[in-house]
C-alpha cells in the first residue's frame, strides 16, 4: 500500500511537473508569441518608412532627371539652331557705280567720267555697262604763222641802231649828287623794337 501510495505521490508530481511544463511552454509560447508579433509589427513600421523614404528620394531623382533631360534638350536645340543653315536672303541689286583716282583718294560716280579713263580704279557690278577704254590721244597742235619761223624772223627782222652810239661802253658815268643820300637812306638806323610801347 504504500508503494502504490508513492507510486501515486510520484505520478501527481509528474503530473504537477508535467503540467507545469506545458505552462511554461505555453507561456514561453505566448512569449514568443507577443514578441514575434511586436517585432513584426516594428518591421512593418520600419518598413512603411523605408518604403516612404525610398518614395521620396526616387521623386527627387526623377525630378534631378528630368530637369537635366530639358537642360539636355535645350542645349541641344540651340545648338542645332545655331549650326542649322538659315535661310539666305536674296541677293540685293547693286546700284552701278564707276569709281576713279582722285589725288589720293577714290571718288566714285553713277555715270563714267568722260577724259578719266586713265584714272579709273574700278566699276561695280559685273553686269554693268563697261566704261570706254582708256586711249591715247595726240597733243593738239597750234596752227604756226610761216611769217613767225626763226627762218623768216631773222629775214624780216630790221637793225635797231644805224651806226654805233658816240659813247664808248668803258666809259663811266659821273656821279649823282643824290646817291650819297640814297646809300645814306638804305643805312637808315630803325629804333628798337624792345623799346616800342607794347599794345
Amino acid at each position: 500500500m504504500k508503494r502504490n501510495l508513492t507510486l501515486a505521490i510520484i505520478c501527481s508530481v509528474a503530473l504537477a511537473g508535467c503540467s507545469a511544463v506545458k505552462d511554461t511552454d505555453q507561456t514561453v509560447s505566448d512569449n514568443v508569441s507577443d514578441t514575434y508579433h511586436d517585432v513584426k509589427q516594428a518591421a512593418v513600421a520600419t518598413g512603411a518608412v523605408v518604403q516612404a523614404g525610398a518614395d521620396e528620394a526616387i521623386g527627387h531623382a526623377e525630378n534631378t532627371g528630368n530637369a537635366a533631360k530639358d537642360g539636355y534638350y535645350q542645349a541641344t536645340d540651340h545648338i542645332a539652331d545655331w549650326m542649322r543653315p538659315s535661310v539666305p536672303k536674296p541677293p540685293q541689286p547693286i546700284a552701278a557705280s564707276y569709281c576713279y583716282h582722285v589725288y589720293q583718294d577714290i571718288l566714285c560716280y553713277r555715270r563714267p567720267m568722260p577724259g578719266w579713263e586713265t584714272r579709273l580704279a574700278g566699276y561695280q557690278p559685273i553686269t554693268a555697262d563697261p566704261p570706254p577704254a582708256a586711249q591715247m590721244q595726240p597733243l593738239a597742235q597750234h596752227a604756226q604763222d610761216a611769217s613767225q619761223l626763226p627762218v623768216h624772223r631773222v629775214a624780216a627782222s630790221k637793225p635797231v641802231f644805224t651806226q654805233l652810239p658816240s659813247q664808248a661802253a668803258d666809259v663811266k658815268p659821273a656821279e649823282d649828287a643824290g646817291t650819297p643820300a640814297a646809300s645814306e637812306a638804305s643805312h637808315e638806323q630803325l629804333p628798337d623794337p624792345a623799346l616800342a610801347p607794347q599794345l
